[in-house]
């Protein structure tokens, strides 16, 4: 511990000495004190416990030593340089980047020179500008503009801060007093040539120095330049107007209108090369004071013969009446256009706009009209005539064709009926497929492919053509799958992908990559067409196989087109034919359904699902469960129904559950529920579901139905009828509605009230003969006994079950009452 404190003592004025010696900016003595410094640490105190971390720390004194010289010789260099003593700054700074050298910490050392570099950046910029002023000062202009852009360039490079931005507002504002000094020279040239009467060359003079204004950056010097410029170019526009302008009013005070018009029409187009100003304002109400008037009178005068034509009654029907209108006050209009720009000028152009197009428009709507009448008549070609009228029509109106609404309006009516007469031919292609005439069925296809052809293009042909296209190529298929060419077909197809194959492998020959990757794209896609094609005659073939009730052949054949999908790279080629695919095998559940085979349709439905799971694109993936989803669904709901009737209550249960775990939004599952737990005599669960199914479709009348029928048989009569109540506000022809409504009354012993919904269920539905029978019975209860066996025997005739149970009662009770009256008759007489 002595050792070190006696090394400390001896250290110390040595760093002091250093310490003063940078104080006063004396960095070579400094230095050399500093490293005297580390010199006698490494050779004195080598038993020092820390001697290396007071070698670190004179190091680091050494090294603000170089960095506080560093900063003097770059604050020095930038006086130099603004005292225009390049070279000696530039030196300076190259000796500070040698100091730099000798910091020992790197990242020190690298921020140091950053700043050297700068210095150096700055530098070199001051000498770009003092150049350039210099070339100024001799009036080369473009070579100084030429040397501050770039010196502009290198001060964007080098200053960032806000502060630094000065540097380069300064150099633009370099380049603008440049730039108006060659300002200067050409207006002086162009005042010069004005003065000698060589206006059009002082003109083009001035516009050559707004050309340059223009290159300058947005500065007030910048808009007085372009300001004074554009002044003096006006002044000279006004000088020439003024002329004709007085020979304008000459020649109208002569009644010569015809020329006053040539000679200011000459006055408004150069009055339309000034300026904005207010001198280009006066000069154009000078202009507008005298021609406006002469043509407003001729545009009365042209509008007038369109007018008389209007006018004349069902002119609308007659196109060369509406095209010589249109034309009348489309010549009104080019006079509208010519006169001087003025509120009137605005108003005439409005005015004559509107009359070409309601004229215009009223001869469209009669050909419409007509149009729309034919398609009903389904008389096309008549229908594509007025059409085309109608468009002759619009094409004289204000739009342009591409601007004009009713131009689209009236194609898109023309490709409305091409439309129309291509479904209709469709139709019969359609029924033709039916009745599996496929070579008549591609005949009115390529019929109908040819109609499309003259449609405009658009979305609606796309589609059509698209349509057209697909019956085309089922007709093809279901061709070559009913003649049983599906073996040549398929080989075919194997011999086109054997080729294409061999094809994609000769691409790697082509040496340029664009056209290479270009071809190996094509060969690609042609490639997964082919195996679109073997799907899609696959999927023709299990179609047909399952028509003929072969549901396991045609999976099969599925399960093979399923293979070729996984050969396919493209995922919209592949995307589509997965819908295809999935269509046919839930058509096939659907058919097995029909059949009542449903576990093995139920098995086709869950393939379906499986097959969906296959589609890239989420949005369609989506939508394909959801359709499959409703055909299961549907499906399980139609053998929960079957099920209900032949009293397999669980079987039916679990159905509903499946289809509403499939979809649990559909109504009719809970509703199916409901009537199966009706049979089970477990009536609150059944009230629950029937609430379920009401809640998800509250315009479900049957389930509002049957849940009042559920509370009857609960004795809550109450909610009995304020369910049915909902069913019959639902619909008030709802016929077993008012009959279960009658049911509940009578429950409740409120007879007239039974017998009112009784006779209403009766007719809506005359052959009701329950409602018939129970009606009978409260007529009896009332012992209204003629009314009763009335009822009473229309039940009978309706119905065969009451009749077997009632016949004879209804006999024997006749047979009492007729007794009955006979004594009564007969004492009646002996009374």
């Amino acid at each position: 511990m002595a050792k070190k404190s006696s090394i400390m003592k001896k250290l110390n004025p040595i760093l002091k000495e250093a310490d003063n010696l940078k104080k006063k900016k004396k960095y070579d003595d400094a230095v050399t004190k500093y490293r005297e410094a580390i010199s006698f640490i490494r050779l004195k105190g080598k038993d020092m416990e820390n001697r290396e971390v007071e070698v670190s720390n004179v190091i680091s004194l050494l090294n603000q030593t170089f960095s506080a010289e560093i900063h003097d010789i770059i604050t020095q260099a930038n006086q130099l340089g603004w005292d225009k003593k390049f070279d000696e700054a530039l030196n300076e700074l190259n000796n500070a980047l040698s100091i730099s050298d000798n910091i020992d910490d790197p990242n020190w050392k690298d921020m140091e020179k950053i700043k050297i570099n700068k210095a150096i950046d700055q530098t070199n910029l001051k000498v770009l500008v003092d150049q350039g002023d210099k070339i100024k000062a001799e009036g080369k202009f473009d070579d100084a503009i030429e040397i501050f852009n770039k010196a502009l360039n290198n001060a964007n490079e080098i200053y960032t801060s806000e502060m630094e931005n000065i540097e380069i507002r300064n150099i633009k504002n370099l380049i603008n007093q440049t730039y108006s000094y060659k300002i200067k020279l050409m207006t002086d040239q162009g005042s010069l040539l004005k003065q000698n009467g060589e206006p059009d060359d002082a003109i083009k003079t001035y516009e050559n120095a707004i050309k340059i204004a223009e290159k300058m950056f947005n500065s007030e010097l910048k808009n007085t330049e372009l300001s004074n410029i554009k002044t003096q170019i006006n002044q000279i526009y006004s000088e020439k107007i003024n002329p004709n302008i007085e020979k304008g009013k000459q020649l109208i005070e002569q009644n010569n209108k015809d020329e006053a018009v040539i000679v200011l029409k000459t006055a408004l187009n150069i009055r339309n090369k000034m300026y904005v100003s207010d001198l280009k304002n006066n000069d154009l109400n000078k202009i507008g004071e005298l021609i406006n008037p002469i043509l407003i009178e001729r545009i009365e005068t042209t509008k007038e013969k369109g007018l008389q034509l209007v006018k004349q009654e069902k002119y609308d029907e007659s196109i060369a009446i509406v095209t010589e209108a249109a034309k009348n006050f489309r010549e009104s209009l080019d006079i509208a256009d010519e006169m001087a720009d003025s509120r009137e000028k605005v108003e005439k152009i409005e005015q004559v706009t509107s009359l070409i197009d309601q004229t215009c428009l009223a001869g469209i709507k009669v050909r419409e009209e007509r149009g729309i009448q034919l398609i009903a008549q389904k008389k096309f070609e008549e229908a594509v005539g007025e059409m085309y009228s109608a468009l002759s029509i619009a094409k004289n109106m204000v739009a342009s064709e591409d601007e004009n609404e009713e131009i689209e309006k009236i194609k898109s009516l023309v490709n409305h009926v091409y439309i129309a007469q291509t479904n209709e031919i469709l139709e019969e292609g359609r029924d033709l497929l039916e009745q599996k005439k496929y070579e008549e069925a591609r005949d009115i296809f390529n019929e109908a492919m040819g109609i499309t052809n003259k449609m405009y293009l658009s979305e609606e042909m796309e589609r059509e053509i698209s349509t057209v296209k697909n019956l085309l190529y089922q007709a093809e298929m279901k061709h070559v799958v009913a003649e049983g060419y599906v073996s040549e077909e398929q080989q075919k197809f194997k011999e086109e992908i054997e080729n294409l194959k061999k094809e994609l492998d000769n691409t790697n020959l082509i040496t340029d990559a664009e056209r290479r990757n270009k071809k190996i794209s094509e060969v690609k896609h042609q490639i997964d067409t082919t195996y679109s094609n073997q799907i899609n005659l696959s999927i023709e073939q299990g179609d047909q196989l399952a028509e003929q009730i072969k549901f396991d052949n045609a999976i099969e054949i599925i399960d093979n087109a399923l293979r070729f999908i996984d050969l396919i790279e493209n995922h919209i080629i592949k995307d589509n034919d997965l819908i295809k695919i999935i269509d046919s095998v839930a058509k096939y559940g659907n058919l097995l359904a029909n059949k009542n085979q449903f576990e093995e349709s139920f098995k086709d439905f869950e393939k379906a699902l499986n097959i969906a799971e296959k589609i890239s694109d989420k949005n369609t993936k989506k939508e394909e469960i959801i359709k499959i989803k409703g055909f299961y669904t549907q499906e399980l709901n139609n053998k929960a129904q079957i099920d209900i009737e032949h009293g397999e209550l669980d079987s039916a249960i679990n159905c509903c559950k499946k289809g509403i775990e499939l979809d649990d939004n559909f109504p009719v599952s809970y509703y199916n529920m409901g009537n199966a737990y009706i049979n089970k005599q477990e009536y609150d669960s059944a009230i629950d579901f029937f609430k379920k199914a009401v809640k998800l479709d509250p315009e479900y009348k049957e389930a509002w139905n049957n849940m009042g029928f559920t509370y009857e048989l609960k004795t809550d009569y109450d909610n009995a009828l304020d369910s049915i109540q909902m069913a019959v506000e639902i619909d008030e022809n709802y016929a077993i509605a008012w009959y279960n409504m009658g049911n509940v009354y009578k429950h409740r012993k409120e007879s007239d009230q039974a017998i009112e919904s009784y006779k209403k269920a009766i007719d809506i539905k005359p052959d009701y003969a329950r409602a018939w029978l129970f009606m009978a019975s409260i007529y009896h209860e009332k012992k209204e006994y003629n009314i009763a066996i009335n009822h009473l025997e229309k039940a009978v005739e309706l119905d065969p079950d009451i009749s077997k149970e009632m016949s004879q009662h209804t006999k024997d009770f006749k047979e009492l009452i007729s007794l009955l009256q006979n004594k009564f008759s007969e004492m009646f007489k002996n009374k």
